[in-house]
């Protein structure tokens, strides 16, 4: 998770680290937040958040393939349903 903000790290950091950021990470995670709770497609992404669709799916496809998404989902599920850490909701034993 990426520092203080519980966002994935930056897909590109490297040790000697680099250029800013273009798109600042919590507006990127606001656009993804945004299509997954609309059920919108991503091309559907409104002009307001001004990223284009395409950066925000990057991101996202990014993240998912290098299991970054993964903990968080399991975080809100225990959120959610109350549940101790590490136990799977709907399961019991």
């Amino acid at each position: 998770m990426g520092p203080a903000q519980g966002t994935p790290p930056h897909s590109r950091q490297t040790l000697k680290g680099g250029a800013p950021e273009k798109w600042p990470r919590r507006r990127v995670v606001d656009a993804i937040r945004y299509i997954t709770d609309n059920g919108a497609k991503w091309r559907a992404l409104p002009a307001d958040f001004g990223i284009p669709w395409r950066t925000v799916f990057g991101y996202f496809a990014r993240w998912a393939k290098a299991g970054a998404l993964k903990p968080i989902l399991d975080q809100l599920r225990r959120r959610l349903c109350g549940c101790a850490a590490g136990a799977v909701p709907g399961r019991s034993g």
